[in-house]
């Protein structure tokens, strides 16, 4: 009768997968949201330093950077025709914008804030990529990093000159009657790093 019953529990062990696992890891997920929120501190905080408006998150464009992002490291390609159609994509969701631009970047360093710092030193160390991270005309962003099976990471930023927007340039306030408040400094984006490894790739461009 034990056996019978051991036998009847391995069926239904069998049946609906409950095999032992291992507890599991913290979701990639919330690293990924993590790296990209370094990188747009880190993106405004350098466009700040240049007197320029620091760019809004949207949801929207996040979302559509992290799925571009997703297809790069499931192809493990980094292309913006790998990607797919962006003005196709951006014309679905229903995003209007008067100017368009996207960068990406790749590397196998590991995942984490360490891979988050030399995508941002790539694209810092890169004069096209550059230019379109601190364009003046841009005023919104999305930001998407994922990885692939092999470990490699993928990054997309997509930067938009939204109509009826701006950036945001940080004002100054003064009173005669009390000193202002301290304003906390923004974020200061990591030191310059060369690439030490193979593997650090890049792209960028604004899409006719």
């Amino acid at each position: 009768m034990r056996a019978t019953s051991l036998a009847a529990l391995a069926a239904v062990v069998l049946l609906t997968g409950l095999t032992p696992i291992r507890p599991a890891a913290p979701a990639a997920a919330s690293t990924a949201q993590t790296m990209a929120a370094e990188l747009l501190s880190w993106i405004n905080s350098a466009r700040a330093k240049r007197g320029l408006g620091t760019v809004r998150a949207s949801s929207s464009l996040y979302s559509l950077a992290s799925k571009r992002a997703a297809t790069l490291a499931s192809k493990n390609a980094l292309s913006h025709d790998a990607a797919g159609c962006l003005t196709c994509q951006l014309r679905s969701l229903g995003i209007s914008y008067n100017l368009m631009g996207e960068v990406l970047a790749s590397n196998n360093y590991p995942w984490g804030e360490e891979s988050a710092s030399v995508v941002f030193s790539s694209w810092r160390n890169s004069p096209m990529h550059w230019d379109i991270l601190m364009g003046k005309t841009f005023d919104t962003i999305g930001i998407g990093v994922a990885r692939s099976s092999n470990g490699t990471t993928y990054a997309s930023a997509i930067l938009i000159d939204a109509p009826g927007a701006s950036a945001t340039k940080a004002t100054a306030t003064r009173t005669v009657t009390k000193k202002p408040a301290a304003t906390p400094a923004p974020a200061a984006p990591p030191p310059e790093r060369r690439i030490r490894r193979a593997g650090s790739v890049l792209l960028g461009r604004i899409p006719c």
